[in-house]
């Protein structure tokens, strides 16, 4: 996966090119073209992902830095 991100003030912005193997971003790409892939928002994670499985959703990706930020996609 190659990323390239600019942050600005409030917001970070990424542009990823996913690898021909497969993978979550690569399939996107395979059936609905160039796009948004995810938004996040920082919050509290451990509570996120506590209601998003409440709802029946399961996390398909995840990341944490030691500081405990990071993101959760459903």
């Amino acid at each position: 996966m190659k990323y390239r991100y600019a942050d600005l003030d409030n917001v970070q912005i990424q542009v990823c090119e996913p690898p021909q193997l497969d993978c979550p971003q690569r399939r996107l790409l395979g059936t609905r073209g160039e796009g948004v892939f995810h938004i996040g928002f920082e919050s509290g994670l451990d509570t996120a992902i506590s209601r998003a499985q409440a709802l029946g959703l399961d996390v398909l990706m995840s990341g944490r830095r030691e500081s405990r930020t990071g993101f959760v996609s459903p």
